[in-house]
This record gives C-alpha cells, sequence and structure tokens, in this order.
C-alpha cells in the first residue's frame, strides 16, 4: 500500500488496491469510474457502499450506471417482488416484446 502514492498512484491504482483487499477477505466490490476519477464500493453488513469516490450518481461501469445499480440492490431485497420483476422480464423477452429505455433488471454485472 505505501508503493501507490510513490508510484503516483493517485485514484485508480488506489480503487484497484481496494477492491483487490475487500475481495481478499471474501466480500463483494463493485469497481467503477467517475468523470476523470476512479472508484469504488463494498458491501457490507449495513448494505453497500461506495468507499473511494463521490457516490452512486457520479458513477458507472461500462454502460451501468451507479444509481441503477444502487437501486438494484436495494430491489433484491424484496425478494418476492423482485422474482416478479424479473418474471414479468422473462415472459416479455420469451414474446419478443420491445425493451424499454435502459437494460433489463440483473444484466450488466
Amino acid at each position: 500500500m505505501s508503493d501507490i502514492p510513490a508510484a503516483d498512484g493517485v485514484c485508480g491504482p488506489r480503487a484497484f488496491f481496494g477492491r483487490f483487499a475487500v475481495k481478499s477477505f471474501g466480500l463483494p466490490t463493485w469497481g467503477a469510474t467517475e468523470p476523470g476519477h476512479a472508484a469504488m464500493s463494498a458491501w457490507s453488513p449495513s448494505g453497500w457502499r461506495v468507499l473511494l469516490g463521490a457516490g452512486w450518481p457520479s458513477a458507472w461501469w461500462g454502460e451501468r450506471g451507479g444509481v441503477d445499480f444502487y437501486l438494484e440492490t436495494q430491489a433484491r431485497e424484496l425478494r418476492p417482488v423482485y422474482q416478479q420483476v424479473l418474471r414479468g422480464q422473462w415472459a416479455a423477452d420469451a414474446r419478443n416484446e420491445t425493451k424499454t429505455a435502459g437494460k433489463r433488471l440483473g444484466q450488466g454485472m
């Protein structure tokens, strides 16, 4: 860890090393980018938290936004309702219905 600042490691190397450290303890992590910045989040017993970065509204990974990711994690806590939403998506996919804005829940991770 002490080599990261010495090697000119600002946010990118810190976020990479942070995700590595969190994963080494068996905890889920979600790396993210922000405008001109790297970020990271991790799961804790109190829920998902941004540990390095500005927060969910500023974060994204690929085409998935941080708020979208966070809201899906919250929706999964309502398991029976979330399962109904997924079943509705599966039925829409089976009928080749046109998708609405954004990606389907459960995709992009």
